[in-house]
């Protein structure tokens, strides 16, 4: 069988790096192009089976645009990108290769895909993505599949919503001037995890942080969502009738049902890790 070629445009950054392993074990060789390297994007896209484009997503949309009328049908076209309704649409309307948007949930600190989601939204064909799917699966990712907007949808929340609420709450610390340090001195367990939450924002890349709040258009909805449940749980949870408060936490605590209890043992292990000195 022929040795497969993997090129990852925009691969010399951590995704690009962390993929770039991966696919090695599995027997591919590996091509690299970016703004560093002489080998072009174009001369990148000729030269491989598969291709990755690794950039952010205003990129990438120039990088399909470019690179797909040159590809087979033969090939894979897909992405890394954060969001992907807007991709996925412009990679399969400027090729004739096959099209998977490709979502890896996680940074590129992890060292391992096992025990990782990764969402997979097709765009044309079968044959690529199934190879994706086994390849991910062997490395034990949990992979899903669905479509771009629901994708999309989906990250507004778990990842806009998350971010805005850490940002938020980090403004909030600034105005009434406690800063973390000083907090760290009376946090409770699960303060204390917000907080080291809100600095693992700030010391990471801050412009992907701002292209995930605010190029993402589902973000409005859902933050027009959780502006009116903030007003609700304000009036209700710390509604001085105590039957008011304790029927809307109780209806909460239904919707959530047993998940709560995998949540507890979970954060117990996060705050007794936290806790012990281990690293």
């Amino acid at each position: 069988m022929k040795k497969l070629t993997v090129g990852i445009i925009g691969g010399n950054g951590g995704m690009g790096r962390f993929f770039d392993r991966i696919f090695k074990k599995h027997g591919c060789d590996i091509l690299i192009s970016s703004r560093r390297t002489e080998l072009t994007s174009k001369e990148l896209a000729l030269r491989s089976d598969v291709i990755f484009i690794s950039t952010p997503v205003e990129a990438a949309l120039e990088i399909a645009k470019e690179i797909g009328p040159i590809l087979r049908e033969d090939q894979l076209l897909a992405d890394f990108c954060s969001q992907k309704e807007a991709i996925v649409k412009c990679m399969v309307e400027n090729t004739k290769a096959e099209v998977v948007g490709t979502h890896p949930m996680f940074g590129p600190t992890v060292e391992v895909l096992k025990g990782q989601n990764v969402i997979l939204c097709p765009g044309r064909g079968t044959r690529w993505l199934e190879w994706l799917e086994e390849i991910f699966g062997a490395e034990e990712a949990v992979l899903t599949r669905m479509d771009g907007k629901q994708h999309d949808t989906f990250m507004a929340v778990t990842q806009g919503l998350t971010h805005l609420m850490s940002v938020a709450l980090a403004r909030t610390l600034q105005r009434l001037d406690i800063n973390a340090d000083e907090a760290m001195k009376f946090a409770t367990q699960v303060f204390r995890l917000k907080l080291d939450l809100i600095g693992r924002l700030f010391a990471l890349d801050i412009s992907l942080y701002n292209s995930l709040m605010g190029k993402n258009p589902y973000v409005p909805g859902v933050l027009n969502v959780f502006r009116e449940s903030l007003d609700e749980a304000f009036s209700k949870a710390s509604n001085p009738d105590d039957k008011i408060g304790l029927d809307f936490l109780s209806d909460l605590r239904d919707f959530y049902g047993d998940f709560k209890d995998k949540a507890l043992s979970e954060t117990n292990a996060i705050f007794e890790l936290m806790y012990s000195g281990k690293k």
